[in-house]
């Protein structure tokens, strides 16, 4: 057996010792300074030996490093501690979560028959169930705003300079608008989601200081009307890869409608390159493609193929540009139309 596939095989035991260390707490003690062994034993109440073994591990995936005074974070260990700004901890543990790991045992089952492996496993599909776990639903939200920091980025990606509006569709507990609204003083924002999703937004908008700068739209963004009317910018924020391309397609021609002439809509996702390519930045796409085949009818798609489906609804794409956490964003502007 090559090197290669025992490494994928045992996959899964890196994660969880990943997560034990997340849950345990020793990414957040070392937060504070580096420290020994028998340090973070003692301080976390955790028997030593097994602690030095995982230390080990941790340090040779690179999320520590040895050091003079014990062990410390490295750059890529940093944002599995609480307090790191675009921290990913609520990711780490969300992804050993029960129900996650039932869908995934289902992968065999969905495979053999083309039925989502999540309803498989729960008996209905993944926002179904959200919305009658509101403790799991709470969970899934904050999981997907510590991936998802990347709001502060995108006036560096497109130009809003003019924009005076913009409709965050699908904007979950409200951490991407707030980052766009800190960096651009000029715009006002409406959140729209589901209710039970919306009225958990006014935290992050309110710790940001720009609550009395949006207005939150309770509501299913698929539903006729839902979408506010004559916006200057409508952004997609992970959510198109939710959807198969017929949802797709609705949610886009909802949104041309809205926009009007001048409006633009911003497509933020992980897009699988067209090449094969090795590493984080080409596998991660794959990875979460695969995800989305658990747990929706959506996909991961290439740049040509969100062009494909803003060009189907009356939009030209620009070239999509890089943003953090490997993510791209692709603007759609309104065939033959100018923007605001």
């Amino acid at each position: 057996m090559s090197t290669a596939a025992l490494t994928l095989l045992t996959g899964p035991w890196a994660a969880r010792a990943v997560t034990a260390a997340v849950r345990l707490g020793v990414f957040d003690e070392l937060a504070a300074g580096p420290a020994t062994p028998d340090e973070l034993a003692t301080r976390l109440g955790l028997h030593r030996p097994g602690l030095e073994r995982l230390l080990r591990l941790l340090t040779g995936f690179g999320l520590l490093r040895t050091d003079p005074a014990g062990h410390a974070l490295t750059e890529d260990g940093a944002p599995l501690t609480s307090g790191h700004p675009r921290s990913v901890r609520l990711l780490a543990e969300f992804y050993e979560e029960d129900h996650l790991r039932a869908a995934w045992d289902d992968l065999e089952a969905g495979l053999r028959t083309g039925d989502t492996p999540f309803a498989v496993a729960h008996g209905r599909p993944v926002f179904e169930h959200l919305a009658g776990a509101p403790e799991q639903a709470a969970r899934y939200t904050a999981a997907m705003a510590a991936g998802s920091r990347f709001g502060d980025r995108l006036p560096a990606a497109v130009d809003l300079s003019a924009a005076r509006c913009v409709v965050d569709v699908g904007g979950g507990d409200g951490g991407v608008l707030a980052a766009l609204l800190t960096a651009c003083p000029q715009l006002s924002g409406v959140l729209l989601d589901r209710p039970e999703v919306a009225g958990r937004a006014g935290a992050a908008l309110r710790g940001a200081g720009v609550a009395d700068r949006v207005q939150i739209v309770g509501a299913d963004f698929f539903e006729a009307g839902a979408v506010p009317q004559g916006a200057d910018v409508y952004l997609l924020s992970r959510i198109l890869h939710n959807w198969s391309d017929d949802r797709c397609r609705a949610l886009l021609n909802a949104l041309r409608v809205a926009a009007g002439p001048g409006g633009r809509v911003l497509v933020v996702e992980r897009m699988v390159r067209s090449e094969a390519t090795d590493g984080p930045d080409g596998l991660l796409p794959l990875l979460f493609d695969l995800h989305m085949l658990v747990m929706t009818q959506g996909r991961e798609r290439t740049e040509d193929e969100y062009a494909a489906l803003l060009a189907g609804c009356g939009f030209v794409a620009a070239p999509a540009v890089a943003l953090p956490l490997g993510f791209s964003v692709v603007t759609g502007t309104p065939a033959g139309g100018g923007v605001r």
